[in-house]
């Protein structure tokens, strides 16, 4: 029975840590997965992480000076890793198949004919 109420009060325990976690700490637990998980996921799942992503931010920002030097350099490790992840899987491969379509969209005009007609000319 003594070793049940130890165990109870450890999962208690550990419960009320899990749920007191600081923004800053969420920030750094959100971009961690963003960098780890976020190739894989879809343009919703994408839009509502960086909603959470966001709302978090504007609560640390509305709190910032009650946290320390320390707290404040992990949300701008946070914010950076973050936006990274979000260029890397959103931003890049967006571009990328926006210069396709406009190659392609080139090519369909003539332009590449007009390009080397040009370079022919010297200019």
């Amino acid at each position: 029975m003594k070793k049940l109420a130890i165990l109870l009060l450890a999962v208690f325990s550990l419960l009320i840590v899990s749920c007191s976690q600081s923004v800053p700490d969420k920030m750094v637990k959100l971009a961690d997965q963003a960098e780890a998980k976020g190739e894989k996921w879809s343009q919703e799942k994408w839009e509502e992480v960086a909603e959470e992503f966001g709302n978090l931010l504007e609560e640390y920002e509305a709190n910032e000076d009650s946290y320390g030097a320390f707290k404040k350099l992990k949300v701008t490790g946070a914010c950076i890793k973050f936006y990274a992840a979000a260029a890397k899987y959103v931003v890049a491969p967006e571009a990328k198949k926006k210069l396709e379509d406009l190659g392609e969209e080139a090519e369909d005009s003539g332009a590449n004919e007009l390009l080397e007609g040009l370079k022919e000319l010297g200019l």
